[in-house]
């Protein structure tokens, strides 16, 4: 305990591994940030410019590729793109809404590229989940195995650690206390009796 959650930065990972009495289990974290989105785009117009290629796209970036698949089955469905966009996309923006405007190959990314600037995507077609791992998006399962359990000192290197994290709590709870004032007692003649003695 206290190691864990240090190491993969979560505290719900490291409270559902000491509260499980199995091997085996599992935990949402809905505000874990992950190396992958999945992309639901369509292009609405393609234009060559000055040489170069633009698209003008509306688009969907979704968190897992469950929910993915079930934004696409309701749009294929009819379901309106800009209302299932203000429900499940974590790029929505109320003044933009998902039209990303007219992009060029680079604004994104190369997955996002491959399906925007293929020559062979149609116009007004909603393409299927991509997967796109230069982004970043929120919300994921752990999946932990528990391999041994046993009752043994705490090693100096993890003492260390626990030490470390239970001294920066400290200094933060000090911090953030609105009731703590710091009160300076060096004068310029202490400073410079401090820094002499430094320098000797």
């Amino acid at each position: 305990a206290g190691i864990i959650s240090r190491e993969t930065n979560s505290q719900i990972l490291e409270e559902a591994i000491f509260e499980t009495n199995d091997q085996f289990g599992f935990v949402f974290e809905e505000e874990k940030s992950k190396q992958v989105g999945y992309w639901l785009i369509e292009v609405l117009e393609r234009r060559s410019a000055d040489g170069s290629e633009e698209a003008r796209v509306r688009a969907m970036l979704i968190s897992n590729e469950e929910d993915a698949v079930k934004v696409k089955t309701l749009l294929d469905q009819g379901e309106d793109f800009d209302e299932l966009a203000s429900q499940y996309s974590l790029i929505w923006e109320e003044d933009s809404e998902p039209d990303l405007g007219w992009l060029v190959p680079g604004d994104v990314s190369e997955e996002f590229d491959s399906f925007v600037f293929d020559e062979h995507t149609e116009i007004n077609s909603v393409s299927d989940p991509v997967k796109d791992t230069e982004q970043t998006s929120r919300g994921g399962w752990w999946l932990f195995e528990i391999i041994n359990v046993e009752n043994k000192p705490v090693s100096d290197e993890d003492m260390e650690t626990i030490a470390f994290q239970a001294l920066n709590d400290w200094i933060n709870e000090i911090e953030d206390d609105e009731t703590n004032s710091i009160n300076n007692y060096l004068d310029d003649d202490k400073k410079d009796f401090a820094l002499s003695r430094i320098m000797q």
